[in-house]
């Protein structure tokens, strides 16, 4: 990752917490979200945030050769799974120590 990546991931982090703690917290008046969920909401971000951040290559034409064109689409899907369970990890270890109030050292929001 470059450190652009690093730094816009660290914002996506802190800006998940944020939500989370005032919109499940705040207004839904619920307990911390169960791990199932924070594991759900993480892993759509971290796919998004690898897909417009890996280069894929350019796909063969469906019709030419059908075959050609799904094994590049696995070999992409291949890749861009691979980059997120990088930004996977980090992100929800963020996430969970940010909800745990250990992120800045202290509590932001307390539930």
């Amino acid at each position: 990752m470059t450190p652009e990546q690093t730094a816009l991931l660290a914002l996506v982090a802190v800006a998940l917490v944020q939500a989370i703690k005032v919109l499940w917290m705040g207004l839904g008046g619920q307990p911390k979200p169960p791990a199932v969920v924070l594991q759900a909401i993480v892993f759509v971000i971290s796919v998004a945030l690898a897909f417009f951040w890996t280069p894929v290559g350019q796909l063969p034409v469906p019709a030419a050769d059908p075959v050609a064109y799904a094994l590049a689409l696995l070999a992409a899907a291949g890749v861009v799974f691979l980059a997120a369970g990088g930004i996977y990890v980090v992100l929800l270890e963020a996430l969970l120590k940010g909800l745990d109030g250990a992120l800045f050292g202290r509590k932001v929001l307390a539930p």
